[in-house]
């Protein structure tokens, strides 16, 4: 396939109201009809999302987990939990630091009907990993704040840190959601 085709350029606009939407009609009657359009508004994008920034987390370190199937999130919930609500009602992408059990770096993106954000996060948290970037933060206070890049660009990059995330047609409107179930 064409490269250029699969290019990262946002969620299609009918994104917020899917969601809104799947909040009311996500049924096992409705599975099939929202599945197709699971793929349409959340699933397709989200691999282009997850593809052109694969090669930044890859630049900030090769030991990132960058397999796809552990990384982007599924359409489905886990039935165990929600039996009577085939499909997730948000969507993630999380690239987590390979090789240990706890305190474990990662860089994500998650969104939902009426949210979205991304940065770094730390799963399997503990008090010692806690104590240990409280210590980073105290001795070093700009940690934070620094990347390789501090120049302003205009190639639709963040801070130097790789692609911003162009999710415009996520901003609040005053324009009602529309039920379509």
């Amino acid at each position: 396939m064409n490269s250029a085709l699969r290019l990262f350029k946002g969620f299609p606009d009918e994104t917020p109201d899917f969601l809104f939407n799947l909040k009311f009609c996500n049924t096992i009657s409705n599975e099939k009809e929202n599945l197709l359009k699971y793929k349409i508004f959340i699933s397709d994008p989200l691999r282009r999302l997850y593809d052109e920034l694969l090669p930044t987390v890859l630049k900030i370190s090769p030991r990132f987990e960058t397999k796809p199937n552990r990384c982007i999130s599924t359409p489905y919930t886990d039935r165990r939990f929600s039996p009577s609500v085939p499909l997730k009602e948000y969507m993630y992408i999380r690239f987590k630091y390979g090789g240990l059990s706890d305190n474990i770096p990662g860089l994500y993106f998650d969104m939902g009907c009426d949210y979205y954000s991304c940065g770094l996060r730390i799963y399997k948290q503990n008090s010692k990993g806690t104590e240990k970037i409280r210590e980073k933060i105290i001795a070093d206070p700009m940690i934070s704040y620094r990347t390789q890049d501090h120049q302003p660009r205009n190639d639709h990059t963040h801070n130097g840190l790789g692609p911003s995330l162009p999710v415009t047609n996520l901003k609040q409107t005053n324009k009602p959601y529309r039920l379509a179930c």
